[in-house]
């Protein structure tokens, strides 16, 4: 890379403007100015920031050397398309010192007006063509074309190879004769000259191609770059008449640096050993883990390893030691530990944050909580914010790498996996969530909790971190064979035959070593064996099966498949046993309710829960209580649900050692006939073959793998004639022919193969906003999130009165941060029939919140946000429904009939 006294462009190139202020449009930026900052901000976080994990990606095909000249030059040509009439004619009229220095120099520009179809002519797809013009390979147009988050189209690749991009494009309605045609060409050509010396390449021959994953990681990071070079907190734009800089200004960029302030990579370079895994979990490492552990040590090419075991065994332990072996082995930058919902991200985040601890000593790492309602988890609140300070340890949130499109770049991400997913989805900005990946070690819980629709993201998202080759840690207790296989098979790219695909061996790792897979069974702690009793129970019989379950003391869970039986079930043992303590837990309670009943089953039933907090309770739930979620029950009744759920539940009972009542220490499930709603959720087939083969005994783990494969295994002989397991694999190819319209293609699927490009993979892309993508990653019944406040009789507005007294707000002003952050907390999800039309739900939300609170919309944290209003009685009304809501029961709905009473039925 070359230095320079001077700035050996020409003095046009110096005036060309790229940058303007939107609220003060008479400052100014030239564009060699801002590609140049661009420039020196990707080569510090190519050298300072990026994994050197990363970096190898980029690294493979080119040489360590070339990768850095690559990136930089990159930057340096990303706004090459801005060096157009087309691009500056929209900003003179805002600069007349520049426009008077440009005309001064024989080079007068037109009004933005004289060109034909300017909104088509982006200087993102100017640069391209002009790159591609000049000999540039076609890798680095790509990246150049991408890096405002979209790469090229397949109808602007149309265009381009009819040369339909042409001078009425660039030079306005009589362009084919501009006489200013080679004053523009020369001041490109002069700056394009600088780029290539200044990163280190001789000729556009020089410049090598890339893969497509080394192209999505070099496009990550120059958005990154770009939005930071872009920042004028850390890169101040010109004044109307100051001058532009007559030498490289590389004194910008050391300065922003240091005020940015982000953190390096994790530096692990540790190889966890048995004493080490002790001092990190207070415990030595069980079978399996030190079976986790040795698999790693031997392992040569890391790739891919699915621990299929218990539930309670401690796989969250074993997975964070593999995941900080994987770290030391393959120089990976952070974690990633995805989970299936906000519940289990929020119970398993002082887990990891204590154990994140233990390997940032020294230097601060970034962390981040990432699912929709993160600012509303306490103890990530109370984490510092603010920039990586030298010689302090521990974690920070980082302000700049808060945005929804950064999630992923903390070093550091524990959320729900959404996250992952949406990393498959066809949507803007893609590229920044492959660059917060391809450096991590991706841990993902309960892999098995994901259904047909999911699965498709899954898999594809497991395809392209095997692209980057990103070690990959699943986690079950429940994983049916065939999942197994087909998580393999996409991780790898290729189908490997062996053992391993048939395997019903229980504890099992498998694991890819290179382009190898390999299995291996694990001894079974026979000490932690449990043998459950599965009865039956009528519905009508629960409360007093359940009272003679517990007539010594003791607890009970019972887990229904839907939120109605649920609330019907606990209003009904509620009356049936007054001397007990009935708690309910479903996913319909406000935000801060949900914290709550979450916090109080933990100390009730936890694993250090005493016997007086237990004797008498009765906790009612849905499947929030399902998985990755420690609590212990003392007897349970279950609706009956597929064989690796059922068993999942069935981990929740007799889970830890403890002293239980005479009567209880077997451990005893009634099963009950699923209800009304439970073949929507789960599909008739797997009802039926679950209860066909539920015994009146299972030990656990030893059953787990016969009574789950079996399940899952494709039927024989005239069980394949069931019009059951017809609607079943209907079911699934709809399911994941729905998923297919918005994912991503696969590394390799270019849609122009001799080019091998990152181009069009993002044509008929998904919505850009948060809560499409959300939705578009999970199937199911539309939902919307509203927040739920008071309207009192006397027009007043306020919370829910057992929160905060009940405190009012004004809504004629636009509410204090405090008070915003209270207001955000009354949170819920509205689902089933009160969204079925949703877009008609949404517009009567708008409606009133037009209505009650219109300056509230003026608030930063609750602009965009939907309120539903509580009359004094806790109801409201909304799309011909009658909406309740109790502290204790939740959130409950019913239709009402047209003369305004309303009908229980529903």
């Amino acid at each position: 890379m070359i230095y320079h006294d001077t700035l050996p462009i020409s003095e046009i190139c110096k005036w060309l403007p790229g940058k303007t202020d939107p609220a003060n449009k008479d400052v100014w930026l030239p564009s060699w100015q801002h590609m140049l900052d661009t420039a020196l901000v990707i080569r510090k976080l190519y050298r300072n920031w990026l994994p050197d994990a990363e970096c190898r990606i980029i690294q493979t095909d080119i040489g360590d050397d070339a990768a850095e000249q690559f990136v930089v030059l990159a930057a340096l040509l990303h706004d090459v398309g801005k060096m157009t009439p087309v691009f500056v004619a929209k900003l003179l009229p805002f600069l007349p010192a520049c426009k008077a220095k440009l005309e001064g120099l024989g080079l007068p520009v037109p009004k933005y007006e004289y060109f034909f179809d300017p909104g088509k002519s982006h200087h993102t797809l100017l640069g391209a063509v002009w790159l591609r013009q000049h000999s540039c390979p076609y890798s680095l147009t790509s990246i150049v074309a991408a890096h405002h988050g979209k790469p090229l189209t397949i109808g602007q690749l149309a265009l381009m190879k009819k040369d339909q991009i042409d001078a009425e494009h660039l030079y306005g309605k009589n362009g084919r004769d501009s006489k200013e045609k080679p004053l523009w060409e020369a001041a490109r050509e002069s700056w394009f000259q600088f780029a290539l010396d200044f990163s280190g390449f001789v000729n556009p021959s020089d410049i090598p191609e890339v893969s497509v994953p080394a192209q999505m990681l070099t496009s990550g990071l120059l958005i990154m770059a770009d939005w930071i070079a872009s920042n004028q907190a850390f890169f101040p734009l010109l004044q109307p008449d100051e001058q532009p800089a007559t030498v490289p200004d590389t004194m910008r960029a050391d300065s922003a640096w240091g005020a940015l302030a982000l953190p390096g990579p994790l530096l692990s370079t540790n190889n966890v050993d048995e004493t080490e895994f002790c001092e990190k979990f207070g415990f030595a490492p069980n079978v399996l883990q030190k079976a986790v552990l040795d698999t790693i040590a031997d392992t040569y090419s890391p790739g891919m390893l699915i621990v299929e075991a218990q539930m309670g065994v401690g796989k969250t332990e074993a997975a964070l030691a593999a995941a900080e072996q994987y770290a030391e082995r393959t120089k990976a930058g952070g974690v990633y530990f995805g989970l299936p919902t906000q519940a289990t991200a929020n119970g398993i985040f002082p887990r990891l944050l204590k154990w994140g601890t233990s390997i940032s000593q020294e230097y601060q790492q970034a962390i981040r909580l990432a699912h929709g309602n993160a600012n509303m988890n306490q103890i990530y609140m109370d984490l510092p914010r603010g920039g990586v300070i030298a010689d302090e340890e521990g974690f920070v949130v980082h302000p700049w790498l808060e945005g929804r499109k950064k999630t992923l770049l903390s070093n550091f991400v524990i959320g729900t996996v959404d996250q992952l997913l949406m990393a498959a989805l066809k949507q803007k900005h893609l590229m920044l969530r492959h660059l917060g990946l391809a450096g991590k070690i991706v841990v993902i819980d309960e892999c098995h909790a994901y259904d047909a629709y999911m699965n498709v993201y899954l898999e594809r998202a497991l395809r392209w971190l095997g692209a980057y080759h990103v070690p990959v840690i699943l986690l079950s207790a429940t994983l049916p064979a065939s999942k197994r296989c087909a998580l393999m098979d996409a991780y790898l790219g290729t189908c490997v035959p062996g053992e391993w695909r048939s395997s019903r061996d229980y504890p099992l790792l498998t694991w890819s070593d290179g382009q190898e897979v390999h299995s291996k069974t694990v001894e079974r702690d026979a000490a932690r064996a449990t043998k459950v009793r599965i009865v039956g129970v009528a519905k009508e019989m629960i409360s007093q099966w359940l009272k003679e379950q517990l007539c010594e003391g003791g607890c009970a869970v019972v887990i229904l498949n839907t939120v109605a039986e649920a609330q019907s079930t606990a209003e009904h043992l509620r009356m049936a046993l007054p001397e007990k303590e009935i708690m309910l837990a479903h996913s319909r309670y406000l935000l801060e309710d949900r914290a709550a009943w979450e916090e109080r089953l933990l100390k009730r039933l936890g694993k250090a829960s005493p016997s007086e907090e237990r004797n008498g309770l009765i906790v009612v739930a849905t499947q929030v209580v399902e998985q990755s979620l420690d609590i212990d029950a003392d007897v349970m009744i279950t609706e009956l649900c597929p064989m690796d759920l059922l068993l999942q539940r069935l981990g929740r009972l007799h889970r830890h050692q403890r002293v239980r009542p005479a009567a209880l220490e077997k451990a005893c499930c009634a099963v009950l006939t699923p209800g009304s709603g439970s073949e929507k959720i789960y599909g008739e087939w797997l009802l039926q073959q679950t209860a066909r083969l539920l015994p009146e005994e299972i030990v656990l783990p030893d059953d787990i793998p016969e009574l789950v494969q079996d399940t899952y295994a494709d039927p024989t002989g005239d069980m394949r004639m069931d019009p059951f397991w017809e609607s079943h694999n209907n079911r699934l190819d709809i399911q994941r022919s729905r998923a297919r319209s918005f994912v991503l293609k696969k590394p390799k699927e270019s849609i122009n193969p001799a080019r091998n490009t990152i181009d069009g993979l993002l044509d008929t892309e998904a919505s850009d906003s948060e809560r499409y993508g959300d939705a578009t990653v999970r199937d199911g019944t539309p939902s919307v999130e509203v927040l739920m406040l008071m309207h009192y009789s006397d027009g007043s507005i306020g919370l829910v009165p057992w929160h905060e007294s009940g405190r009012r707000v004004s809504a004629v002003h636009v509410p204090s941060h405090e008070e915003a952050l209270l207001i955000a907390r009354q949170r819920i999800g509205l689902t089933g029939e009160l969204c079925r039309n949703i877009n008609k739900t949404i517009a009567e939300l708008e409606n009133i919140t037009r209505q009650y609170v219109p300056e509230w919309q003026y608030s930063p944290m609750l602009h965009g946000e939907l309120f539903l209003f509580l009359n004094e009685k806790r109801q409201a009304r909304l799309g011909g429904y009658i909406i309740e809501y109790h502290p204790e029961n939740g959130m409950k709905y019913w239709k009402e009939d047209r003369d305004g009473t309303c009908n229980e039925g529903v």
